[in-house]
């Protein structure tokens, strides 16, 4: 993650809620690992329902802080979907 992105980061992070930074923090590591993660990957890491992470995904997307980088096959239903990472 380059600096830049960390000290947006800092700034906005008072402003989130538990559950968005939650769902903020498992999206940044696996993007400081190399990875992304789809929706269900996500629900899976954080050991959600799938109906507590996409709207808190749906929020940091709309807040700018993640972005979609890709359609692929996701690990847990094998079927195609949109992958999400830090944005850069």
């Amino acid at each position: 993650m380059q600096s830049t992105s960390l000290e947006a980061y800092r700034k906005i992070l008072p402003k989130l809620a538990a559950k968005q930074e939650t769902v903020y923090n498992a999206i940044a590591h696996a993007s400081r690992c190399g990875f992304d993660l789809t929706d269900k990957e996500l629900s899976r890491v954080l050991g959600w329902e799938i109906n507590c992470v996409v709207p808190r995904r749906n929020e940091l997307e709309k807040l700018g802080l993640i972005v979609a980088c890709c359609k692929r096959k996701c690990g847990v239903t094998a079927e195609m979907a949109y992958a999400w990472k830090v944005k850069p």
